[in-house]
């Protein structure tokens, strides 16, 4: 088990990765799940709903930082949310 003061991102890390190909969101009974999936294999996860409110924002956050730095928009929109038309845009 790593160290807790470890960054498991670091380039260094040689433990296991896992590049999912498809990955699943959804509350249900009052808790978070969160699902990967890559080639036959699949993790499931399950936590609380703070835990889901906090992972929100501060992937938001994160995103939000990245495009300041560089200058960049980049669109979040949802698909069942209703998209600006261009002229809107302007």
């Amino acid at each position: 088990m790593p160290n807790q003061d470890q960054n498991p991102f670091e380039t260094t890390h040689t433990g296991a990765r896992t590049y999912p190909e498809m990955f699943s969101l959804q509350i249900r009974e009052g808790a978070f799940y969160l699902a990967f999936r890559s080639g036959q294999h699949s993790d499931v996860f399950a936590t609380n709903l703070v835990f889901a409110k906090r992972l929100g924002r501060m992937i938001l956050r994160q995103i939000e930082e990245f495009e300041k730095a560089n200058g960049v928009q980049i669109e979040g929109s949802l698909p069942d949310e209703p998209m600006k038309s261009p002229i809107q845009n302007k």
